[in-house]
């Protein structure tokens, strides 16, 4: 009998001790300071954080500008990327020559792949993300290869020289009509060459610069079609002696060391 009791006893105490317990660990988890903060669950692992976001950083975010090399053609183009995952793109149509075609819609973001990807009319268009730039994969996933006077990536800058196409408005005194305008471009490339046509001849030359704002174009060579147009005997001519570029806005022009020879612009 006395033995009955201790043992009750006993069992009574463990559960008293075990209310007890449940009773502190509410009132522990009822007070604010005891629930994890996001800095607590992202605390790191010898360096590594835990918490892993589900959306892009948000240095994605901007615009990026370039020419692609696609299957059918060279494409000029700006991308603008937001915070709400939509974008906004212009680009060079293809089919129309000159004419701009502008697209928005939402983009999706692939965490493990670190890459977007997003469609207009029907055409997927996929990046995997490096440091301010985009770089064009291919359907499998692949960087698109290209040779060295084509591009396969877009970079988040201002407009420069070698990111864009440029159209001539006038050469000297002369103003180019719309049409000659839309047809003509000169282009920077990254191999240091400068190509350029004007309605007729295609035409290549090097370039360099030696300081911000300072140009120099050596040689000059273009084909031998059957055609002779005034403006690109012109731009021929002077051609060398231009040595100061700047920008404004979205237009290039292109001096000598006081006189203005040459104003191009792009459409965006």
């Amino acid at each position: 009998m006395g033995f009955e009791k201790k043992l009750l006893s006993s069992k009574h105490m463990k559960t008293l001790s075990a209310i007890f317990f449940i009773s502190i660990l509410t009132i522990a988890c009822g007070r604010p300071d005891a629930v994890n903060t996001r800095e607590e669950i992202n605390e790191s692992v010898e360096g590594v954080p835990i918490f892993q976001p589900s959306q892009p950083d948000s240095s994605l975010f901007g615009s990026y500008r370039g020419v692609l090399a696609e299957e059918e053609g060279e494409s000029q183009m700006k991308l603008s990327l937001y915070e709400d995952n939509s974008f906004f793109l212009q680009k060079r149509c293809l089919s129309e020559a000159a004419m701009i075609c502008e697209y928005r819609g939402d983009f999706k973001y692939d965490k493990d792949s670190q890459s977007i990807r997003f469609s207009v009319d029907g055409k997927v268009y996929r990046f995997s993300i490096g440091e301010n730039l985009l770089y064009l994969l291919d359907k499998d996933g692949k960087r698109v290869q290209v040779t060295i006077d084509k591009t396969s990536f877009l970079g988040k800058s201002e407009l420069s020289l070698g990111n864009t196409i440029w159209q001539f408005e006038k050469i000297g005194d002369s103003s180019l009509e719309e049409q000659l305008k839309r047809s003509s471009y000169l282009r920077f490339l990254s191999d240091g060459s400068l190509v350029y046509n004007i309605n007729c001849n295609d035409c290549r030359a090097q370039w360099q610069i030696l300081v911000e704002g300072e140009l120099v174009i050596r040689g000059g060579v273009c084909t031998k079609k059957m055609c002779d147009h005034p403006h690109e005997a012109a731009f021929n001519k002077m051609l060398s002696s231009i040595m100061i570029y700047e920008i404004e806005g979205n237009k290039l022009i292109l001096k000598d060391k006081t006189k203005v020879l040459a104003i191009l612009s792009t459409p965006f």
